[in-house]
């Protein structure tokens, strides 16, 4: 985990630095007007083709679009891969129902104070400049911008390590943040691919009433992120007062483990270790 926690914050400064440079260079070589007509005659090409272009254009351009998705995706493969190991260590080591032995807080406290000190103030710049992008095409900024956005799953793991730090023994009672947004880890597979789902339907013209007043304001989608968020965790709440696990969390124990039944592969003293 440290490892590629690490890894992603040396990926994530080189891409800044390597983009600051690039963009010094180019505001240098390249008048800002010249360059920001130039970016807008491409995104209006590429919009002439998905309105009206033939299947084929359509598709070409589709198929472009994704790859570059996919290259940009290669680079946070160490964030991912920093979260996804982080929550299998806290599900298999219980550090999360263990979190209040002073081992473990001291792990999560480390994580936290180290994601703080990095992940804020590049969150908060990314935030502040993104906000002045909407006025000005400036290409430093925009490629700046870029770049501290790498630095947003380091702000979550910081989340994340602040929530565990809440944790109480089981002789005590349960803070509210956990009693709010435990039901949601319960059932986080379903939970997760219903998020991709239902944003999918809200920002792909399947409801155009509903998408359009939200496309070009920051603010209006996160709004309606966050209207998502709450529709499913209310329904995760209902799920744990029933004691039913998500639809897809069944069919992950059944097909991985070959029962629904949850299971640990540490037990509760190695976590002491």
């Amino acid at each position: 985990f440290k490892f590629w926690f690490w890894m992603h914050i040396g990926v994530s400064l080189f891409f800044l630095l390597l983009g600051l440079l690039g963009a010094l260079v180019t505001t240098n070589a390249i008048p800002p007007e010249a360059t920001s007509e130039t970016t807008r005659i491409a995104i209006e090409a590429t919009n002439a083709i998905y309105k009206n272009g033939s299947y084929f254009a359509q598709t070409g351009q589709r198929i472009t679009d994704y790859i570059g998705v996919l290259i940009s995706a290669i680079f946070l493969i160490p964030a991912m891969l920093s979260l996804f190991l982080l929550g299998a260590l806290t599900a298999q080591c219980r550090l999360l129902t263990l979190a209040h032995l002073p081992r473990i807080q001291a792990f999560w406290r480390q994580i936290a104070i180290t994601a703080f000190a990095i992940g804020a103030p590049m969150s908060i710049a990314y935030g502040y400049l993104q906000l002045q992008a909407s006025h000005d095409s400036e290409t430093l900024r925009t490629t700046v911008i870029g770049g501290l956005g790498e630095f947003g799953p380091v702000l979550a793991l910081a989340y994340i390590a602040f929530i565990a730090l809440q944790a109480r023994a089981p002789t005590q009672t349960t803070p509210w943040l956990y009693r709010i947004f435990a039901p949601a880890g319960k059932v986080a597979l379903s939970f997760y691919i219903s998020q991709s789902l239902l944003m999918l339907i809200f920002l792909n013209g399947f409801f155009p009433a509903v998408t359009y007043p939200y496309r070009n304001s920051q603010f209006g989608l996160l709004g309606l992120s966050l209207a998502c968020y709450a529709l499913l965790l209310g329904i995760a709440h209902i799920f744990a007062y029933y004691k039913m696990q998500g639809p897809l969390e069944v069919l992950w124990r059944h097909y991985t483990n070959g029962t629904t039944e949850k299971t640990l592969t540490c037990l509760p003293e190695d976590a002491l270790k």
